[in-house]
Parts: structure tokens; C-alpha cells; sequence
């Protein structure tokens, strides 16, 4: 679709209130894990808190995240922020006495997660209408919605290091709120993703998988592989920071980066024609890591490199899914890969934490640095396929 210069305004506000928002949630998760510890609170009661705010969102995005195919994408974003925002303030009154709240605080926040989970395949329901059939348009619109939501833990990581060190979890929950109030009323404000879905729609509970791979058959089998080479994640980064802790919050930070830095790398045209070097790439870089881990600075750049070519393949899988997937259907694709790598990822944490005194460091990364080579093995076997000619390669 062609947009006047009112609609790129509205645009240019969705993508600002959901950086907004993005921000204060992963300064929320940046900062709850240290103050729950410094708070004096057991390893039990911080990993109830983890598990509880990964697992219900997989349920909670199975059960409704086509929703937005039923009605308006840009009320469910309204409704999600102004209940997490009351949320934000509970979380506040169950902070002040933790001691004694540390249930209703956990379950407030698993609560939030849930909303914000289902709150997700409508932002890049929104995506896909700005964008329309055209898959520069769709990658433009899917790489930006990746910048303004995974890219914040950049400046997360910022102000959380501030949060942290220099003010209270009171602070942080405030400073959440704020945040979702502004984006809020930014989206109130708009009129994009205010057009309501069919009432006759209504998925079945895997319908949505089937569409997904349908539609987008390629693109979603090796977004999964790369989840896979991807899965404990958090926990794989500390096992290559050692005995340098005080690098854990700047590898989030490279995370943060190379969302960004990649998303500038994909819109270049010699970058757009390759593909099987990227997983080569990605390969190699785990090779390093599993030869550098405990080194500290050496260590967080070659992480940097790995992040940057997981982002360029992730931008680029964003960019196709969203360009196959029917607008009348597009929340329930999305919802679906969302809970497909939310599955991947959660359960690599508890993997790697369960075979971390089992399995040494580097082996962790040859594994996954072996599935990329595969991966690029079987794409030299197989012909690479284009959605038109503007499309980068899968």
C-alpha cells in the first residue's frame, strides 16, 4: 500500500510507542532477576519467577494469540497496555513488603507476561497492513518491529545498569508503567490496525501451525533450526562469560546491537544475495566461542559477530513469514511462530542449565556450531528460492 504523509506519521508513532513500551518491559526483566537476589530471595523463588514468566505466555499465546484476527489489532494493543500499567502499579504494592508477597508478586508478573504475549502477533498483525504484498515493504516494516521490540535490550541493558546500581525495583516498576501508559495513548491517538477481523474466524488450537507452514513452509523450518541453534541462550552467555560476570549485562547488550546493526546490513544488496554464508558464519562463530570462553573481551566481540549473523537470518525470515501470510490470517501465523520459538528457547535454558556440570563449554558450541553447517549443507543441496525479485534469498 502507499502511504500518504498523515499515515507515515501514524507509522513513525507506532513504531516509537512500541520502542517505548519495549523498553520499559525489558528493563522490567533486565532488572526483576537482580533486585529479586539482591532482595534476599532463594534460587527456588527467582527460578519460580523465570518459569512462571516463560511458560504461561506459551499457553496464553496458544489460546489467544490470533485474536487480532477477530477484532481490531490496534484495541487489543490499547486494552494490553492500560491492564499492564495496572499491573506495573500491583507490582509496586507487592514490592514494597516482598518478604511476605513474593506469590501474588510472581503471579502479577506471570499475568503480565501473558498479556504482553498475546499482545505481540497483533503489533506484527499491524506490520503486515502497513506493509501489504510487497516484500520490500514487508521487510522494511518486519526488520524495523524487530529493532523497536528485541533491539531495546540495547538501552535496556543501559538504564538497567543504572536501575541497578544506583536506584530501587520501585524505580524500574515505575518507569515500566510510564512506559506502557505513553504507548498507550500513542496507539489510542492512531488509526492503523483499527480495521476489525471476520467474527467467523476462530482457529483451532494448531490450526495455526498448519498455517504457517503452509504458507510459509521454507521460512518457518529454518526459522526453527535457527531457534534450535539458538535455544538457553541467556544461560549458554554466562557459561562463555565465566568467571568475568561483570560482562553478562554487555552481552545483552551485544544482543541489543546487532539487532539493529543487522537490520541496516540486510536492506544492503550484496548482504540480501547471500544466505548460506551467514549460517557459515553463525558455525564458525560458535566454534571460537567454545575456544574462547573465560577471555573476556575477545569472547564478547566473536559473541557479537554470532548475534549479528542470528539477527541477519531472523530479520530474513521475519521479512518472508510475514510477506506469505494472508492478512485475514496473519495473527494466527505469527502467534504460532511465536510459540513455536518461545517452546525452542524456554526449553533450551532448562537443557543447558540441567547438562551445564556435564557437558563442558566447548562442546556446547560445537553442537550448535555443527547444526549450522548442516544447515548450510543442506541449502547447497537444495535450489534457493526468492518470494520475488527484490527478495533476499532463503
Amino acid at each position: 500500500m502507499t502511504l500518504d504523509q498523515t499515515q507515515k506519521k501514524e507509522v513513525i508513532l507506532f513504531y516509537l510507542g512500541t520502542f517505548f513500551s519495549s523498553i520499559g518491559s525489558m528493563t522490567y526483566l533486565v532488572c526483576a532477576m537482580a533486585f529479586m537476589i539482591k532482595a534476599g530471595l532463594s534460587t527456588f523463588e527467582v527460578g519460580l519467577f523465570v518459569g512462571a514468566t516463560r511458560f504461561f505466555p506459551i499457553l496464553s499465546t496458544l489460546l489467544l494469540g490470533d485474536i487480532s484476527d477477530r477484532i481490531s489489532p490496534r484495541k487489543l494493543i490499547i486494552v494490553s497496555e492500560v491492564l499492564a500499567s495496572i499491573i506495573s502499579l500491583g507490582l509496586i504494592l507487592a514490592w514494597t513488603n516482598i518478604s511476605y508477597s513474593v506469590i501474588p508478586f510472581i503471579s502479577l508478573s506471570m499475568i503480565r507476561a501473558c498479556i504482553l504475549s498475546i499482545q505481540a502477533p497483533s503489533k506484527s498483525k499491524i506490520a503486515k497492513i502497513i506493509a501489504g504484498a510487497d516484500y520490500s515493504k514487508n521487510s522494511l516494516t518486519a526488520i524495523w518491529l524487530n529493532k523497536v521490540t528485541h533491539g531495546s535490550a540495547l538501552f535496556a541493558a543501559i538504564i538497567g545498569f543504572v536501575f541497578v546500581t544506583k536506584l530501587t525495583m520501585v524505580h524500574v516498576l515505575a518507569f515500566d508503567f510510564l512506559t506502557f501508559l505513553i504507548n498507550g495513548i500513542i496507539v489510542w491517538k492512531l488509526s492503523i490496525g483499527s480495521t476489525k477481523g471476520s467474527d467467523s474466524i476462530n482457529f483451532r488450537f494448531f490450526e495455526k501451525f498448519k498455517y504457517l507452514y503452509r504458507y510459509s513452509q521454507r521460512a518457518a523450518t529454518l526459522d526453527i533450526l535457527l531457534a534450535l541453534v539458538m535455544c538457553g541462550a541467556n544461560l549458554f552467555s554466562t557459561r562463555i562469560a565465566g568467571t568475568r560476570e561483570e560482562l553478562i549485562p554487555l552481552f545483552l547488550g551485544s544482543y541489543g546491537l546487532a539487532v539493529w546493526t543487522s537490520g541496516f546490513l540486510e536492506r544492503w544488496a550484496p548482504i540480501r544475495k547471500a544466505h548460506i554464508s551467514v549460517w557459515v558464519v553463525l558455525g564458525l562463530s560458535y566454534v571460537f566461542l567454545g575456544q574462547l570462553a573465560d577471555t573476556g573481551w575477545a569472547a564478547l566481540f566473536v559473541y557479537f559477530i554470532s548475534d549479528s549473523a542470528y539477527w541477519l537470518l531472523f530479520h530474513r525470515y521475519s521479512a518472508h513469514i510475514q510477506t506469505d501470510a494472508p492478512p485475514e490470517k496473519a495473527a494466527a501465523i505469527f502467534s504460532a511462530r511465536i510459540i513455536q520459538m518461545l517452546i525452542v528457547l524456554s526449553l533450551g535454558e532448562f537443557v543447558v542449565g540441567f547438562w551445564s556440570q556435564y557437558v563442558s563449554v566447548e562442546w556446547d558450541a560445537t553442537w550448535r556450531a555443527v547444526l549450522c553447517l548442516i544447515v548450510a549443507i543442506m541449502l547447497v543441496k537444495i535450489k534457493s528460492v526468492k518470494v520475488n525479485k527484490n527478495a533476499s534469498e532463503i
